[in-house]
């Protein structure tokens, strides 16, 4: 489209594109959940440059009418991902556009957003001004096992830190963290850590820590308490005559977040979507699986395409952590 398209002799016109790539990162499909590395990065620049060249440097202005991640994305490369894209817009000297229905970045009904780093780095890259990232966005802690410290890496961009808080507290530079490698690494310290997490057995979101620089969008990271999941049951019987509806696996999640899944047919090992996407056994979020109160689904169109007994394993954060559901097929 890009190299066919030819605008119209006319000096009142506003081009204008969407941009959703890599779709199966910014969907949470085929089984991708993170972006950022050196070569995703200059593959984004690659999309965008093209389009200055032919069309704004030309004279048309352009806006890009849609941006945005829709799945449940990690959230430091989420974060990463759109301090990046509206940089290179602005570098290219186009307008970016953020698009939400309302189910990925703000939630209309409690009137929340659901991360609000990444609307005021979305804010402050706007601006011009460039924003740190922290790497990871959230620190999971397995209950029962020995504390030790753990690293804190930062993208500066040119930033300088200025102080890490808990709510309105600020940690002690020293005894609760230490910075290294030019203001590139934090340390959080195993003593704080214990403060933290208050002794406290029960999973789930026990403290936050925002990271403040001198410039651009504060960095908070959640420290996280998980256990390992626990499922009220993990096999199922579907009937392919009577299938009416989504597979609701009533979960434990235990401060684990869903990350991605894949089936597979039992006796074969292949996908038991190969007639949709032959080359993969992952799922597509939303489409194929959510999450819903702590609850794991399958969507009634997956059920439907299942011809024998299947496995899913559903992979959670932090990775590596995962459960599995067996479902059998019958008449």
């Amino acid at each position: 489209m890009l190299h066919s398209f030819e605008p119209p002799d006319d000096d009142r016109i506003v081009l204008t594109y969407h941009y959703y790539s890599p779709w199966d990162y910014v969907s949470n499909w085929w089984g991708r959940t993170t972006w950022g590395s050196a070569a995703e990065i200059s593959e984004m620049e690659e999309d965008i440059k093209p389009v200055y060249e032919k069309f704004v440097r030309e004279g048309y202005p352009v806006i890009i009418g849609e941006y945005g991640t829709l799945g449940a994305n990690e959230n430091h490369s989420k974060r990463l991902y759109h301090d990046t894209f509206v940089r290179l817009a602005h570098k290219y000297q186009m307008v970016p556009m953020w698009w939400d229905n309302g189910n990925d970045q703000f939630d209309r009904t409690e009137r929340q957003w659901r991360d609000p780093v990444v609307k005021e780095i979305v804010i402050q890259a706007g601006r011009g001004v460039p924003n740190a990232i922290i790497k990871p966005a959230d620190l999971f802690i397995k209950k029962g096992q020995n504390l030790s410290d753990q690293t804190v890496d930062i993208q500066l961009n040119g930033n300088v830190l200025t102080g890490i808080y808990q709510k309105y507290e600020p940690l002690k530079e020293g005894s609760d963290y230490t910075v290294d490698n030019a203001g590139k690494t934090v340390s959080i310290k195993e003593s704080c850590l214990a403060k933290l997490l208050n002794g406290s057995g029960q999973p789930g979101v026990k403290a936050q820590l925002t990271f403040t620089f001198h410039k651009g969008a504060s960095q908070v990271m959640d420290i996280i308490l998980y256990d390992d999941p626990k499922l009220e049951k993990s096999e199922f019987t579907v009937s392919q005559s009577a299938i009416s509806g989504d597979l609701k696996i009533p979960a434990s999640l235990n401060g684990t977040k869903l990350a991605t899944v894949k089936g597979v047919v039992d006796s074969t090992g292949r996908p038991v979507l190969e007639e949709v996407w032959s080359w993969t056994p992952y799922l597509n979020y939303d489409e194929d699986f959510y999450e819903k109160d702590g609850d794991l689904y399958l969507r009634e169109r997956v059920l439907k395409y299942l011809k024998s007994d299947s496995t899913f394993t559903f992979e959670l954060w932090p990775k590596g952590v995962e459960t599995v559901v067996k479902v059998k097929v019958t008449p």
